[in-house]
């Protein structure tokens, strides 16, 4: 296991707080890295909620899946400590998210 997914839990904890588990929760490692926690089908369909983290893009989202898509509410936090809180449609934030800095400054954000 990589020094990055050994440290990932921790760096999640620290940004997010606990990552909350449900019934019905799976832990996957991706081919490309990325690890997931969260709701799955019996199928292996992320559905419900989860947390994953991308390895390659630097981000973790924590929020709503529906059919192996972000879908609902979530944040998305790049490991400098960026969050996005808003409504998320097929893996994209959409509408007005809140952006939070780690030195306290926010501010609202449209996406299309």
């Amino acid at each position: 296991m990589n020094q990055f997914i050994s440290s990932a839990p921790t760096l999640a904890w620290n940004i997010l707080g606990p990552i909350p588990s449900f019934k019905n929760e799976k832990f996957k490692i991706f081919d490309d890295g990325d690890v997931y926690k969260g709701q799955m089908t019996a199928t292996g369909i992320k559905s419900g909620f989860g947390t994953i983290i991308h390895k390659s893009k630097g981000v973790i989202y924590m929020g709503s899946w529906k059919n192996d898509w972000k879908e609902g509410r979530g944040v998305y936090v790049n490991f400098n400590g960026v969050r996005m809180r808003g409504m998320t449609v097929k893996n994209h934030i959409e509408g007005e998210a809140l952006v939070e800095y780690p030195d306290g400054w926010k501010y609202l954000r449209t996406f299309k």
